[in-house]
């Protein structure tokens, strides 16, 4: 089951996410996606294949459950090919800049931007950062 609260579960690594949010289609609670303890690990997109063509068609024809799963799918592809660009002299720097963020500190980050409360003094890595990357984007 997913427990209820304010923040929403976390999607990736985490095979019990659809056994609870589609108790019905996974009555047994087995047959999850990326489950770890699988002998043969099968890889997402292939498993959401199978489930798709599955006999008894109750995944093609639930109501949600296909755009559950291109949702998904959707947001996975897009995070895969994000992409940063620097210059040259600021690569590694940015590199090791990258490496001492948590995600705590972007979400602070992004929050402060947000309520237009930024403050360079504060946040001198994300600051730093952010002058040297370019570009941000991607290819979906």
């Amino acid at each position: 089951m997913i427990p209820r609260g304010n923040k929403p579960a976390n999607e990736y690594s985490n095979p019990n996410l659809l056994l609870g949010v589609f108790p019905t289609l996974f009555p047994y609670g087995c047959g999850a996606l990326e489950d770890s303890s699988r002998p043969v690990q099968i890889n997402f997109r292939e498993h959401v294949r199978y489930l798709l063509s599955y006999g008894d068609r109750r995944f093609e024809e639930h109501y949600s459950f296909i755009f559950v799963l291109f949702n998904i799918l959707q947001r996975r592809t897009a995070c895969f090919h994000a992409q940063l660009m620097t210059s040259r002299s600021y690569f590694q720097q940015s590199a090791q800049l990258l490496e001492t963020l948590s995600s705590e500190d972007v979400a602070t980050a992004l929050l402060n931007i947000s309520k237009a409360s930024y403050s360079k003094v504060s946040d001198e890595k994300i600051n730093t950062l952010m002058k040297h990357i370019k570009v941000v984007g991607g290819h979906v």
